[in-house]
């Protein structure tokens, strides 16, 4: 119960640049939905449905990392880095079923999933010519959901390891530079398709940025807390069957 200074300031090293992180990649995104909102209302509200409909298979992908950030942390505190790469690899094979099927669904049978924003069945002729350009971004969400499932799985694989600082420092960069491109494209006056288009390409760009780092094998030697420091006065058989 007494204040750990040691453990105190870790929680902050570690847990403050996953945060920032977080909260970098939500500003690029809310941008995003800001320069598309600037296209036309059409633009805007087929954008939000078609990010409503991909959540469906988005999100089970985030408890998904996080278990995965979970068995990672506990592997490296047990120095077997070789369970966090098989953990990795096998939710990467996971995770890639599920986007891919998802993804052939987006294409495939694109009518029920926007069928489900029209009010008792019925839609506008406003609406229907929302709901049939909702149909076209799906097919967006089914490029990049090929490569979205991974950028998942590995940055949770990498923070479970305490790789926080790299990747919060990668995050800032790259999100940036896609802010900037955006900027630049509403300057232009670019349309829904090319904002569309240069979002897919951005996300497939960061999905393999944190696959490579996760091959690197460079978090392997991470520890966010080394054994001594969860219990130092527990016996020796006792720690192996709590880590058992």
């Amino acid at each position: 119960r007494r204040f750990n200074h040691e453990l105190f300031v870790r929680f902050f090293r570690f847990g403050l640049p996953n945060g920032f992180r977080f909260f970098f990649e939500m500003l690029a995104w809310t941008v995003f939905l800001l320069f598309v909102g600037r296209i036309g209302e059409m633009d805007i509200a087929a954008t939000n449905i078609a990010w409503r409909i991909n959540m469906f298979a988005f999100f089970p992908m985030i408890g998904l990392s996080i278990a995965i950030q979970t068995i990672v942390g506990q592997a490296q505190g047990m120095d077997r880095p070789d369970i966090s790469t098989r953990c990795g690899w096998r939710g990467l094979i996971m995770t890639q079923i599920w986007m891919i099927s998802f993804g052939l669904l987006f294409i495939l049978f694109p009518e029920p999933l926007v069928s489900l924003f029209r009010e008792n069945g019925q839609a506008s002729a406003a609406m229907m010519q929302t709901l049939d350009l909702t149909k076209t971004l799906l097919r967006y969400v089914a490029v990049y959901c090929l490569l979205d499932g991974i950028s998942v799985v590995t940055v949770g694989a990498l923070q479970g390891a305490g790789d926080t600082r790299w990747t919060m420092i990668a995050s800032v960069i790259m999100h940036g530079g896609f802010i900037t491109v955006m900027a630049l494209m509403d300057y232009m006056h670019a349309g829904l398709h090319a904002f569309w288009a240069v979002a897919t390409g951005f996300v497939m760009l960061i999905a393999l940025v944190w696959l490579s780092r996760f091959i690197s094998g460079k978090w392997k030697t991470m520890k966010v807390i080394e054994p001594s420091e969860i219990s130092p006065t527990l016996p020796p058989t006792s720690a192996k069957a709590t880590a058992d």
